[in-house]
């Protein structure tokens, strides 16, 4: 499988304990990716992990003279220019406008006003300002979550057995362009291998996972039989015997009987999650989109103020002395429309906050999402695997509607692959 071509290319490697590990990786990651470290990603299971490996990149950065000489503590954070950060709470701000997930480079540091401006990886530039910074982590390393939706040319896995199941590897073993290299503790590199094994196998979702990278990788990988079954035969089809039967065989050679059993399963999963996902807050998603469309109608309005008010106070810069009244009319008018801005981004500042209520409170989709991460996104890649066994020679055409709001669509499934 996908372990054996990790072992196979060297890509997998065993430290004696977990400090060794984690210094091996970040001393790979430094040789390899230094100084363009935006095209490449550390991942790791959990907030600890991630804070340990972002302290010891940063450090190399550091040293490597990579980091400006100013430096701003915010939230308990140093940042410095050149500093790689991460978001971690959507803003809908049209001066900031950055999303949970939101990956970038910090390109400058305001010192009096506490704000940091970066450059995000689609390009855009930013200005982070003091309220947001709360909500801003370093970014070299992050849970493999956060990481969905971003790739890579490399990855430096950390990964240990007893922390993940297959789902978590699926998840980050796709986050690569070119090269993965994957650490974690063990007395040498095949016992390690098996004990990442045996602890992704412990998915409810393994199934999915064990033959898309085995899609990918043309290399079988043998299992035992298990009770997944289908109730009775498909039209022309032999009746399947265990959803295992298809684990380790090329697509070329697959049963009939074989699809058969993995589609049960498929179907078995989806079954399992359309109760959780029939909970996903619809309503409250149409809602938040409501408001921020209004919102950006207000601070839209607000600018078309503005700009009149400019507009007026420029004729009224031409004009001479002796012309009182179309001065008086003109001072009006400017007054007038600047009043009528700063009402209308008082509107969307409260818009703003009220769609941020529903989206981060108990019952809205942030939550939602952070109860059940990656959730909608193994639904959809379990339709389109569905649609492609009940439908081998047709072009899948499914539609999964925008849930409303840019920052909930989930990322696209795409195979994993291993750079070889």
């Amino acid at each position: 499988g996908a372990l054996d071509l990790l072992v196979e290319h060297d890509r997998l490697h065993a430290e004696p304990t977990r400090e060794h590990a984690l210094e091996a990786l970040i001393a790979r990651w430094a040789r390899e990716s230094l100084p363009e470290v935006s095209r490449s990603l550390i991942l790791a299971h959990d907030r600890a992990e991630v804070t340990e490996l972002n302290t010891r990149a940063r450090l190399h950065m550091d040293q490597a003279g990579l980091l400006g000489q100013e430096r701003l503590i915010a939230a308990g954070r140093e940042w410095a220019t050149g500093d790689r950060l991460v978001c971690r709470r959507n803003d809908y701000r049209p001066e900031v406008d950055v999303r949970n997930g939101t990956r970038a480079t910090v390109t400058g540091i305001d010192l009096d006003a506490g704000s940091l401006a970066v450059r995000t990886d689609d390009g855009r530039h930013v200005q982070l300002p003091p309220d947001y910074l709360e909500h801003v982590h370093h970014g070299y390393a992050i849970t493999g979550h956060i990481s969905q939706g971003s790739t890579t040319d490399r990855t430096y896995l950390f990964a240990t057995p007893e922390r993940a199941g297959m789902e978590w590897g699926y998840v980050t073993a796709s986050r690569h362009r070119h090269d993965l290299h994957v650490y974690t503790v063990g007395l040498d590199v095949e016992s390690a291998a098996s004990a990442l094994a045996h602890g992704w196998d412990r998915s409810q979702a393994k199934h999915f996972a064990i033959d898309q990278l085995q899609t990918a990788t043309r290399l079988p990988s043998p299992a035992p039989e298990t009770e997944f079954t289908i109730g009775g035969p498909l039209p022309n089809r032999q009746p399947a015997q265990s959803i295992e039967s298809t684990i380790g065989t090329p697509p070329a050679r697959v049963e009939d009987e074989a699809l058969a059993g993995k589609l049960a399963a498929l179907r078995v999963e989806r079954q399992r999650l359309t109760p959780i996902l029939q909970t996903y807050p619809t309503e409250a998603i149409e809602e938040v989109r409501r408001l921020g469309e209004q919102a950006q109608a207000a601070e839209q309005r607000a600018a078309s103020h503005e700009y009149r008010a400019r507009h007026s106070q420029a004729r009224l810069d031409g004009l001479p002395a002796w012309k009182i009244t179309p001065k008086r009319v003109l001072q009006h008018e400017i007054s007038d429309h600047y009043a009528q801005a700063g009402s209308e981004r008082d509107l969307a500042e409260t818009l703003t906050r009220k769609a941020d209520g529903i989206e981060y409170g108990p019952d809205g989709p942030s939550t939602w999402e952070e109860r059940h991460p990656g959730l909608r996104e193994r639904s959809r890649a379990l339709g389109i695997e569905i649609h492609g066994l009940e439908h081998p020679t047709r072009t899948p055409e499914i539609d999964y509607p925008s849930p409303g709001t840019r920052h909930l669509r989930g990322p696209s499934i795409e195979p994993p692959s291993l750079g070889f």
